[in-house]
């Protein structure tokens, strides 16, 4: 029988009295977001590590989790305490390094500029911040993009990509490394076969038919003069989906729409399934969904986010499905 191993290390020190873990890591979220919990009654050198008037721990503390079965673990999370409850037991709100952008303020403006002109000066605003891994962060563009009249009014970073955001662009973080551009990153993506009847514990999917599937797709443009533009595709009574994106011809942008209508229909799953902690699963990965009792459903599915939770029934990983692309 696989034995859970998790490891929970909090600045300099390393606990494994892990009693709950729960975050959701998704590329529609700007950040990663949770909690842990972990019980009042530890104690470091014959003290509690928290008490009314000291404490081991802190705001901004580094945070990184290890886990998995027997020896085969690997990082899940790393990030930093973004809050301390101290009651019993002890609640510790975490977040990802996007935290760190949140603090950290840019002031400028461009005429035109590149993202990967933006993450310059990103890196430039984060080497005079006083934060533990402030200086460690670094960016990869994965998507490039040329941007007008753009202006930062004295923004943090994370209030910039919460912007380009809404305009298509997409940013998450990796440990330190923050991917701005793309929704999935075929450079750090992995496939994992997930069989129905092994490694599906629970599930919410639905089976849809790309007959029955009545969505309308909305993409509006901000031009370099910011003024808006937006094209329709789909059926008028179908389901409103609106996207966004920059300085795009109108034929661009209709063929944008179409692709989109066409992504989303397909006939094969939508929705959530849980499974083990193995294989370990990340947003933009690719799961290949098999049945031996329904074949004809087999199909592959990017994932749009994956909620983690360790606790009284072990290691679950909640899948989310984005769309089908095999």
């Amino acid at each position: 029988m696989l034995k859970l191993n998790a490891v929970l290390r909090i600045g300099d020190f390393q606990l494994k009295g892990l009693t709950d873990l729960d975050f959701t890591s998704s590329w529609d979220k700007l950040t990663t977001q949770g909690k842990l919990i972990i019980p009042r009654n530890i104690t470091f050198e014959g003290q509690p590590i928290i008490s009314p008037t000291t404490s081991l721990f802190d705001k901004g503390d580094p945070v990184v989790i290890t886990a998995g079965y027997d020896k085969r673990v690997m990082p899940i999370f790393e990030g930093v305490v973004t809050m301390i409850n101290p009651e019993r037991p002890l609640v510790f709100d975490i977040e990802d390094y996007m935290w760190i952008l949140k603090q950290t303020n840019i002031n400028k403006t461009y005429r035109s500029v590149t993202i990967t002109e933006l993450t310059n000066s990103f890196t430039e605003a984060l080497s005079e911040v006083d934060l533990f891994k402030a200086e460690a962060i670094s960016f990869v563009v994965t998507g490039e993009r040329t941007l007008n009249k753009f202006r930062i009014p004295n923004e943090t970073i994370a209030q910039v990509l919460e912007r380009l955001r809404k305009l298509g662009v997409y940013s998450f973080f990796r440990g330190t490394v923050c991917y701005i551009g793309l929704a999935a990153v075929p450079a750090i993506q992995a496939t994992h076969k997930i069989l129905f009847e092994k490694n599906i514990i629970d599930d919410s999917l639905q089976y849809q038919i790309k007959d029955d599937i009545k969505v309308r797709i909305k993409v509006v443009i901000m031009s370099d003069s910011n003024e808006k533009f937006s094209v329709e595709v789909g059926p008028s009574t179908g389901a409103l989906r609106t996207y966004h994106d920059y300085n795009m011809s109108r034929d661009d942008a209709e063929a944008m729409a179409n692709q989109l209508l066409e992504d989303f229909q397909y006939s094969g799953y939508t929705g959530k399934f849980t499974t083990f902690g193995e294989p370990f699963i990340q947003h933009g990965d690719i799961v290949e969904l098999t049945s031996r009792t329904l074949p004809s459903r087999n199909g592959d599915y990017l994932v749009k986010s994956v909620q983690y939770r360790i606790g009284m029934n072990g290691y679950r990983q909640v899948v989310e499905l984005d769309k089908k692309i095999g």
